[in-house]
C-alpha cells in the first residue's frame, strides 16, 4: 500500500501543478518493482478504466479495467482507501491474482482514475507452504466475504474448496460471522472429511482472514505441542507484518501532512 500511496501522491501533485508527466510516474513504478518484484503488475488507469501505464497486449489497444468490480468501487467511493479485489484472472496471462488499488483525484477533487498492483496468488501460496501442519492440517487465506484466496494444501480445480469458494464448515461460518478478530473453534463435516480445530485471525493491514486447521487425528498422534508452536509463531509473524505496515502507513501519512503544511507557507 505504501507503493500505491506514493504513486497516487505523485499523480495528484502533477494534477495540482497542471504539469502531467507520465514518464516520471513510469520511472517511479519501475524503481518500486525493482525493489519489490512480487508487485509486478502495477497499473495507472484513467477515469474510464483505460490503462495509461502498465503491460498491454502487443499491437492491441490498452487494456481497459472498467469492467472490474474494484475499479467501479474506487470510482464510486470517495474515501481514497485501499481496496482489495476478489480473486481474479489476470487479463494478460490468465493466472490468478488479487488486485490492491487506490483512487487518485483531479485538482478539483474529482475522480481521475486508479492505481492498482496485482499480487499473484502463487506468491501467497508459497507463504502458506512454509507452515507444516501435518498430513491433515490446512491453512487458508480468505477475504472479507470469506471467499477462498489461497489454501495449503492446494485444492483441486473445480472442487468446493476452489479459489473464490465460500464453503466453510459450520463452525467456521459461525466463528467468522461473529466478527471477532481471532479465536478457535471445533470444525466437523469439512468437505475433505477431516475433523479439525480451527484457529483464525483477521489481519489489520490488509482485509484478509488467516485460518489454520489442525486435524483431530493428527493431534492424537502426540505432536500437538509442536504444531501449536508452529501455529502460534505463524500468527505472531503475521501480526508483526501487519504492525510493520501500520507503522509505515503512519510515517507516510505524517510525511504527507508535513508536505501539505509546507505547501501552505
Amino acid at each position: 500500500d505504501v507503493t500505491l500511496i506514493s504513486i497516487v501522491d505523485q499523480l495528484e501533485r502533477q494534477a495540482v501543478t497542471g504539469r502531467p508527466d507520465l514518464d516520471a510516474v513510469r520511472a517511479q513504478i519501475q524503481a518500486q518493482i525493482r525493489r519489490q518484484p512480487v508487485l509486478d503488475g502495477i497499473r495507472v488507469i484513467d477515469h474510464e478504466g483505460v490503462t495509461l501505464i502498465g503491460d498491454n497486449r502487443l499491437g492491441e489497444p490498452p487494456l481497459n479495467m472498467g469492467d472490474r468490480a474494484w475499479f467501479r468501487w474506487q470510482r464510486s467511493n470517495t474515501s481514497g482507501s485501499l481496496h482489495m479485489s476478489e480473486p481474479l484472472r489476470n487479463k494478460l496471462a490468465g493466472s490468478w491474482i488479487v488486485s490492491f488499488s487506490r483512487r487518485y483525484q483531479t485538482a478539483q477533487g474529482g475522480f481521475a482514475g486508479a492505481v492498482s498492483a496485482s499480487l499473484p496468488l502463487s506468491y501467497l501460496q508459497r507463504q502458506l507452504q512454509a507452515i507444516d501442519l501435518g498430513p491433515g492440517g490446512v491453512a487458508e487465506l480468505r477475504d472479507e466475504a470469506f471467499r477462498l484466496v489461497v489454501r495449503h494444501p492446494a485444492p483441486a480445480e473445480g472442487s468446493v474448496d476452489w479459489i473464490g469458494g465460500q464453503v466453510l464448515p459450520a463452525a467456521g461460518q459461525v466463528a467468522l460471522a461473529g466478527g471477532r478478530r481471532e479465536g478457535t473453534a471445533e470444525a466437523r463435516g469439512a468437505a475433505d472429511g477431516f475433523e479439525r480445530t480451527l484457529a483464525w485471525r483477521r489481519m489489520s493491514a490488509v482485509p484478509l482472514v488467516v485460518l489454520v486447521g489442525l486435524s483431530t487425528e493428527d493431534s492424537l498422534l502426540g505432536w500437538r505441542q509442536e504444531v501449536a508452536v508452529v501455529l502460534a509463531v505463524s500468527l505472531v509473524l503475521l501480526a508483526v507484518y501487519g504492525a510493520g505496515l501500520a507503522v509505515a502507513f503512519r510515517t507516510l501519512a505524517r510525511s504527507r501532512r508535513a508536505h501539505e503544511r509546507a505547501a501552505l507557507l
